[in-house]
């Protein structure tokens, strides 16, 4: 159980940064300051990273919750596992045609626009949202009647703003408006990690209170 509190705090804390660090990489590519073909591997990183992590916290809710709210996380790890899956081959697959592609000087056109409107990563990218916020909307449901108040609202309204994604890919001009989906889950990843802090804290607490019980039985 310690293991998997752990694994969780972890998973959740590396999820936060890694979803800041994709909102600060938005802006810098929106400003022009990551340069082409740079763009390509750097989004690529937080991507790839985040399918795994994401993946590894939505288990431990599933480990960490009572059975009866089990069908709500174990919807959630699902999704999870295919964003990871998804992620993994279509990534892998791309990078293959990549770094041939760039560096092949026979090419009239050395600029790939595999990050826009309306292209293949484009739409994976629009994939990644929906399954990210459909699973973290379901996990929400999980902890409703649990004493983790702020970690389901955080969850749901995450999820609650997957029209905003609808939306931007139809008028891609509001695009910026995924920056409010970055600040909500980033909230959610917090309260998550709160969360699996508070297991961890009620977890010692419990074995303070067995060990006196084993020691008595001892002697």
């Amino acid at each position: 159980m310690r293991q998997i509190i752990s694994l969780g705090n972890w998973s959740s804390a590396s999820a936060t940064i890694i979803v800041a660090a994709y909102g600060i990489l938005q802006i810098l590519f929106g400003l022009h300051l990551i340069p082409h073909p740079g763009n390509l591997y750097w989004f690529l990183v937080p991507f790839f990273l985040f399918a795994f992590v994401f993946l590894i916290t939505m288990i431990c809710f599933d480990l960490l919750t009572p059975a009866k709210s089990r069908k709500w996380t174990t919807i959630a790890w699902v999704l999870g596992t295919a964003n990871c899956t998804m992620i993994t081959m279509v990534y892998f697959s791309q990078l293959a045609h990549i770094n041939p592609s760039l560096f092949n000087w026979q090419r009239e056109d050395l600029r790939l626009p595999l990050f826009e409107h309306h292209t293949d990563l484009q739409v994976v990218k629009y994939t990644w949202y929906f399954l990210v916020s459909a699973s973290t909307f379901i996990s929400a449901f999980a902890f409703k009647n649990l004493n983790a108040r702020r970690l389901y609202r955080s969850l749901l309204i995450s999820g609650i703003l997957l029209p905003i994604f609808i939306f931007s890919w139809f008028y891609p001009k509001y695009s910026f408006l995924n920056y409010v989906w970055i600040a909500t889950f980033s909230l959610a990843t917090l309260h998550a990690r709160r969360f699996f802090n508070k297991e961890k804290k009620e977890l010692e607490k419990k074995e303070k209170r067995m060990s006196p019980s084993v020691e008595w039985a001892i002697h």
